[in-house]
């Protein structure tokens, strides 16, 4: 039987999440279940072994030894959710430019989206307009804040200098990063737990080596999600369709809403840290698509050509069902 658990990282330094930009800076807030899952599989391979990896990893061929969400922002009793993906019935044309700066729902307002109760609230927007929360949720003024804070460098051969800026998130106190994860194994999940403790003491996400990235965590039991009828579903974690057939049953409909996003990046095993791995792309979390969402994705391999490993990245959906 299955075993869900809630992750709770708090975060000991600030924390530095790799996007798209010019250098470094800029940086996401949550960590995409792909990256969290490859974090803790580079772990995995140091800590247990190449071989013993390699096992857990075939056990996807048959089954779903491990999944998780993305990581999301939390705050003392609050855990927010990604906005999904559709448009939201508002009461003033005003109210349309208020959404589209939404970026989580608190999880009671999450909750009443997916069940119907979509009509905009302005009035319960907090963090610079965010986050939106219900009327009975008690929210911080901040959970997280963003500083650009300038580096310097110098050339190897010259000795010159350079200053360049990194961007990197603070969490408030008692603030940090959720995710939901499921265990089929209790081995398997004594396993991760073990990994996130080496993680939380090396760092997750960019400039480790500068201390970035430390946090400790704690966990609670989760209430698998109550089974309602629905013919869409909401993903809490990106997703890669495992072949066409499914790709066209997802985006079937007009009901459906989603964003696609290239994901890519450095690869980052010893044998391999200075090459790219394949470009890929993924329906992002808050995509509203077709069907319940079950058995939907797969574990990709992104190996480049002149990579002498396998270079794998979790692209499965945690649904949830939308009304």
């Amino acid at each position: 039987m299955s075993n869900c658990v809630t992750y709770y990282l708090n975060f000991r330094s600030p924390i530095h999440l790799g996007r798209r930009g010019i250098g470094l800076e800029e940086t996401a807030i949550s960590i995409p279940a792909d990256t969290l899952f490859s974090a803790i599989c580079q772990t995995w391979r140091t800590f247990y072994g190449e071989d013993n990896l390699t096992d857990f990893l075939d056990q996807y061929e048959t089954g779903e030894p491990f999944m998780l969400t993305s990581a999301f922002p939390f705050a003392p009793d609050i855990r927010f959710f990604p906005k999904p993906l559709i448009d939201l019935k508002v009461n003033a044309d005003d109210d349309r430019k208020k959404i589209k700066r939404v970026r989580y729902l608190s999880e009671n307002r999450f909750r009443q989206v997916v069940n119907g109760e979509i009509l905009f609230d302005p009035d319960t927007l907090v963090d610079n307009g965010q986050l939106w929360i219900h009327d009975a949720d008690k929210c911080p003024p901040t959970v997280w804040k963003t500083d650009t804070r300038p580096r310097v460098t110098l050339d190897r051969q010259s000795s010159a200098s350079e200053i360049w800026h990194l961007k990197a998130v603070k969490f408030g106190k008692d603030c940090g990063l959720w995710f939901d994860a499921k265990f089929e194994a209790e081995e398997i999940q004594t396993h991760i737990e073990t990994i996130l403790r080496v993680l939380g003491d090396t760092g997750i996400g960019g400039e480790r080596s500068a201390g970035y990235g430390l946090f400790d965590f704690h966990s609670q039991p989760a209430e698998p999600a109550a089974e309602q009828e629905a013919s869409r579903f909401v993903t809490l974690s990106p997703i890669c369709p495992r072949d066409a057939d499914q790709l066209n049953i997802l985006i079937q409909g007009d009901d459906v809403s989603y964003t696609l996003e290239e994901r890519s990046g450095w690869i980052g095993s010893a044998e391999a840290s200075s090459q790219r791995r394949q470009q890929v792309w993924m329906f992002a979390e808050g995509s509203v698509l077709n069907g319940n969402g079950a058995q939907v994705g797969r574990l990709i391999d992104l190996k480049p050509e002149a990579c002498p490993h396998p270079v794998w990245r979790y692209a499965y959906a945690w649904p949830i069902k939308y009304k």
